[in-house]
């Protein structure tokens, strides 16, 4: 519960963190004269001693360097993670991340009490921010940090049509453990005034087969919110076995989506999204043309866009290969366009900013324990839209990589 240390990166902390780092987050400022990148490493895994880091690359140049450290004056008991960056509609930059003890541990998809505390999760977390109100300034001054609410939130806020502010806030699931605290466990959707003002939690949803659901709204033209989670295929193989009939229906398909006509008071029945994914995070967001913008890791991605069912060769779940980018133009119904962003192996957790230029900026991570590259790439809507086109153009860079 202490409010984190916002410290400049001087020295060792400016080089980044050896052993593990990535599930970055990015936003542009409004011209695109600033990109703030944030992601979190150090410690030998997902842990107490867990810190943010945050870089900035004007005009989208990046130094390999580190300019900010956000870390719990408590680093042996606490973990600061899921880092989520964010541009509010009077062009501050919003830094959002998650605060947690290290009471349980999740291994292979099930919970346990840690002995020694330095588990992932404490089972009440803490969603804590600061705002940046002069993103383009020429040294960028932040806010005293601000605890939001219990949870975790690594994806973006979205505003609504009445002017509310949508959190996607998750609790991790602990199905395995099913007790009282479970009922408070989920995807959930928290809303605000302007400034995050007037916080109240409108709905909590169950997201099965998966502890981590790693949700985000999208509002549709008609007022729908849209939810989208990740679900997990190994999930489904640890609690109900290989050959379960529940692993068929939902634990390959990647990304699950259930509907509010409301306002998010009530959501209808979750199923299995037409989008095919891995088990893991993707993005989607409205770009300033109207469209929607879908950025994930190819999962057949060839036989989607034709139509086709998945593949048989992966029963049980995809791997985390090949970013790659998608526009709807009919409200989220069909997707065009598959720009390959990066076409290596293991790289994962995009996300997705856009300034008024119409400049897409996408962050991801590469092979945490090895490489540990944070790595942007720029493009836009047309280079999405004409993909064949520009499918010889390489648009990414490494933003940071400690060796």
């Amino acid at each position: 519960m202490a409010a984190a240390e916002m410290i400049e990166a001087r020295g060792e902390l400016a080089a980044g963190t050896k052993l593990f780092q990535g599930i970055p987050s990015i936003a542009a400022s409004k011209s695109g004269k600033r990109v703030f990148l944030a992601w979190y490493g150090n410690a030998k895994t997902e842990c107490p001693g867990n810190y943010i880091m945050v870089a900035y690359g004007d005009g989208n140049k990046w130094k390999n360097k580190v300019d900010m450290v956000v870390r719990s004056p408590h680093m042996e008991e606490v973990r600061l993670f899921d880092p989520c960056l964010w541009r509010a509609p009077d062009d501050s930059i919003w830094l959002f991340w998650a605060q947690s003890g290290g009471e349980y541990i999740n291994k292979g998809w099930l919970w346990s009490k840690d002995p020694g505390n330095q588990g992932q999760w404490d089972r009440k977390g803490g969603v804590w921010y600061s705002v940046c109100r002069n993103p383009e300034g020429e040294k960028p001054s932040w806010s005293n940090p601000r605890r939001l609410c219990d949870g975790v939130m690594m994806n973006k806020p979205i505003v609504l049509k009445n002017g509310k502010w949508a959190y996607p806030v998750c609790k991790f699931q602990m199905e395995n453990i099913n007790d009282l605290a479970s009922a408070k466990e989920g995807a959930l959707l928290y809303t605000s005034d302007f400034g995050a003002k007037n916080l109240e939690l409108v709905n909590r949803v169950k997201i099965p087969f998966v502890p981590f659901t790693e949700h985000m709204f999208i509002e549709k033209l008609d007022g729908t919110i849209w939810l989208l989670s990740r679900t997990q295929p190994d999930w489904t193989v640890a609690r109900q076995g290989s050959k379960s009939a529940l692993q068929i229906t939902y634990g390959n398909d990647g990304i699950l989506e259930t509907f509010s006509n409301d306002g998010g008071k009530t959501f209808g029945e979750i199923k299995a999204s037409a989008i095919p994914h891995c088990g893991s995070r993707f993005h989607i967001s409205r770009l300033k043309s109207g469209h929607l913008l879908l950025v994930k890791n190819d999962a057949d991605d060839a036989q989607w866009m034709a139509g086709k069912p998945r593949g048989p060769e992966n029963l049980r779940t995809y791997p985390r290969k090949k970013i790659m980018a998608y526009i709807s133009k009919d409200d989220g119904k069909t997707w065009v366009g598959g720009l390959e962003i990066d076409g290596r192996s293991d790289v994962s957790y995009p996300d997705a900013s856009q300034d008024e230029n119409g400049d897409i900026y996408i962050c991801y991570d590469h092979s945490r324990y090895g490489k540990r590259q944070i790595c942007v790439a720029k493009v836009k809507e047309s280079d999405i839209l004409n993909a064949k086109a520009a499918s010889s153009k390489k648009f990414y860079q490494i933003a940071n990589q400690r060796p």
